[in-house]
């Protein structure tokens, strides 16, 4: 628009302001409500896809002092310039020489060009549409001023209904930093985009279109992040089941449970609250619980401390079936009166902006009987699972027992085999030391046997020969050999194994090797 820069301008003499103060017109006076809004998640793809770009020129700054000389209009579908509309204004009134400095529009251009301001505000409320029914949006560069006139032009011949608009000046100070100044030509020049006539409606209502688009798109991403934290800030399916299980205990204690909402917090409580914190529960794996001042210790079962960060004033209600909740009824409805009448002063002045944020979740009354529905149908699941679970671990059971059973019965079947083996050893034992003991020569076959039962204990059979190759004795072993005749057993294995011919004059074989050669 630009009027701002001559705002410390000085009045010429002779020409005071009461001079272009519109009189009042004989239509009834109509109402336009302007509301400020945000581009959120919730209507940014609604913005997209259709705004109008708004500006205005004036002849002073004040609304009901001074009036709209120019408008300009230019709709934006899809994220391209649709039409637009612009018209001078004449309303018999001459134009200051500020505005003239600033805008270029004079009294004579507006005698000869200006249409009058009936047929330019209903030809530009045709061009809105369902602007005034509050189902599209105008964006405006500093649109507080800009509106604030439309609003009292409109009113002044007979308008009613409800305008949306977002303002590209505070939106442009809260997404770029570090611009000298946030001048609409400025954001032009950031964005290099060229306005083909400056402080004129139409092309200054284009540029501001454009940069708002610009803006768009540098949001996109904060919007795509703010939707991923309102996801994360509702509750799951079984919060809500819980949430519901506590509102309806709640209402049947007499609690107006319809401005009741949750919110689930970063570290995963969920608050349920009415504008203020009336308590919070959690639902994990390990345990789930409702966190209550400790006042009510005395009135409560299963309870513990909370942690330090929990707060050492609180306890946890533990809880593993929801339902278990309903008993406590009177003491969440008690801390809702509470809260209600301390906190109280509050309500009026907040509880509408608060409760409309998006990442608060409230139910009705139906939702709270589907989400009951859902709870029963939950616990029966869970339930049954734990039966499943129980059967699986008593079969589980079953099996290791049965195992456990069979290992005992192998262990004692081992030990019976190892004790018949001692036993056969032992017998074995007896019979190489009665044959060995016996003098005389020795045949193959008891020399065969000796040498097969000294294996079977592990042992190997060495036999004892003069220099002509008569068996002079026969040993279970070379330990018995060597304690025998006194020799070191490595040197009686050394003449076996054909490394020396004597050992303590003696020659030496292993039974099963002379065996082949008898």
């Amino acid at each position: 628009m630009g009027l701002l820069d001559f705002l410390f301008r000085k009045k010429k003499a002779g020409t005071p302001q009461e001079e272009f103060r519109i009189t009042d017109n004989t239509v009834e006076r109509g109402n336009i409500t302007a509301i400020r809004i945000n581009v959120t998640s919730g209507n940014y793809d609604s913005i997209c896809n259709n705004f109008i770009a708004f500006d205005t020129e004036t002849t002073g700054l004040t609304p009901d002092e001074d009036i709209i000389i120019e408008v300009g209009a230019v709709k934006f579908i899809d994220g391209n310039i649709h039409d637009s509309y612009g018209s001078l204004i004449n309303e018999g009134v001459p134009v200051p020489k500020s505005a003239y400095e600033v805008n270029h529009i004079s009294t004579e251009m507006l005698s000869k060009y200006g249409k009058s301001p009936d047929i330019v505000y209903r030809e530009l409320t045709d061009y809105f549409g369902d602007v005034l029914d509050g189902k599209h949006y105008l964006c405006a560069h500093n649109a507080s001023f800009d509106i604030a006139f439309l609003k009292n032009s409109l009113e002044r011949y007979g308008y009613s209904g409800t305008l949306f608009y977002i303002d590209t000046l505070s939106l442009s100070r809260k997404l770029i930093k570090g611009l000298p100044d946030y001048k609409q030509n400025t954001l032009a020049d950031y964005f290099q985009l060229y306005n083909r006539g400056s402080h004129r409606a139409v092309t200054d209502a284009e540029t501001c279109g454009n940069i708002f688009l610009r803006l768009l798109d540098l949001i996109k991403t904060d919007l795509l992040n703010e939707v991923a934290r309102s996801e994360k800030c509702k509750p799951t399916e079984e919060e809500k089941e819980v949430f519901a299980i506590i509102a309806k205990t709640m209402k049947e204690n007499g609690c107006n449970i319809q401005t009741l909402r949750t919110y689930r917090n970063s570290s995963n409580y969920v608050d349920v609250l009415d504008v203020y914190n009336i308590f919070k529960y959690k639902i994990s794996k390990k345990k789930s619980y409702v966190i209550v001042p400790k006042k009510y210790a005395d009135r409560l079962t299963n309870c513990e401390d909370c942690t330090n960060s929990e707060g050492k004033e609180y306890i946890r209600l533990i809880f593993d079936d929801p339902f278990e909740l309903v008993q406590y009824g009177y003491v969440f409805s008690e801390l809702y009166s509470c809260l209600k009448e301390t906190q109280g002063m509050y309500i009026n002045q907040y509880e509408t902006q608060f409760l409309a944020q998006a990442n608060l979740t409230g139910l009705t009354e139906n939702e709270i009987e589907r989400c009951i529905e859902n709870a029963k149908r939950r616990q029966k699941e869970k339930e049954n699972l734990r039966e499943q679970e129980i059967k699986m671990r008593e079969e589980q059971n079953a099996i290791v027992e049965a195992k456990k059973a069979e290992k005992v019965k192998r262990s004692q079947e081992l030990e019976e085999k190892r004790a018949k083996a001692e036993i056969a050893k032992a017998e074995r034992h007896e019979v190489i030391k009665k044959m060995l003991e016996e003098a005389g020569s020795f045949s193959k076959e008891e020399i065969i046997v000796i040498a097969e039962l000294s294996a079977i204990q592990g042992k190997r059979a060495v036999i004892q020969m003069d220099d002509e190759g008569r068996i002079l004795r026969i040993y279970e072993n070379l330990s018995d050999a060597s304690k025998a005749v006194g020799i070191a057993p490595k040197t009686i294995r050394d003449v076996a194994n054909g490394k020396y011919k004597h050992a303590g004059g003696f020659c030496w074989q292993y039974a099963d090797k002379i065996i082949i050669n008898l």
